[in-house]
């Protein structure tokens, strides 16, 4: 919430400077008003720079969620802004291209408090960071099948990645309680 700012328009300085004084009004000179904002210092230090700080929370709304496929754990971001669909991205298991699934388009079911369904199978795979372990505790998600639409092209190859010589990714994937697999 914004706080109010009051000026005292009686303040003689503050009406000369506003151009309200009657002495400076009476001369016929005009009067400019300047703010003077964003007076932020350099967030790195590494200049004497000022200008301009923007305090936007880029990840706000954001959960992420572990899904097992096969045997490859997948980070999925789902973003929950309230009044919008939900939006969920993800790499592409066989492009490695970032896609976006839209709420809008798809069904997804997401349980953001619940607890992962595929969490026993992700922390049996071996030895997980704790991080991983921690992230892996909650978060149930569902999508209707869904297809990335990526063209591979000319690419050059990504270890671990799959291209056919088609032209278009066409990996076909549905998560049901966290588990993806081919649609």
């Amino acid at each position: 919430m914004t706080q109010a700012l009051n000026i005292d328009l009686r303040d003689p300085a503050i009406a000369q400077m506003l151009g309200t004084d009657p002495r400076v009004v009476a001369t016929g000179k005009p009067r400019e008003v300047v703010q003077l904002a964003g007076d932020a210092p350099d967030p790195t230090h590494l200049s004497s720079a000022r200008g301009l700080q923007s305090t936007h929370n880029l990840i706000a709304g954001k959960q992420e969620v572990l899904v097992l496929y096969k045997d490859l754990v997948m980070t999925i971001d789902v973003y929950a802004v309230p009044g919008e669909p939900l939006k969920v991205h993800m790499i592409c298991p066989r492009c490695h291209k970032l896609g976006t699934i839209s709420g809008d388009r798809k069904a997804i079911d997401f349980e953001p408090l619940a607890a992962n369904p595929a969490q026993s199978d992700i922390v049996a795979m071996g030895e997980v960071p704790p991080t991983v372990r921690a992230m892996s505790a909650h978060g149930r998600i569902s999508i209707e099948p869904f297809e990335c639409a990526w063209e591979i092209g000319d690419d050059r190859h990504v270890a671990g990645s799959h291209h056919t010589g088609v032209t278009l990714c066409r990996q076909k994937l549905a998560i049901d309680n966290n588990r993806a697999k081919d649609a």
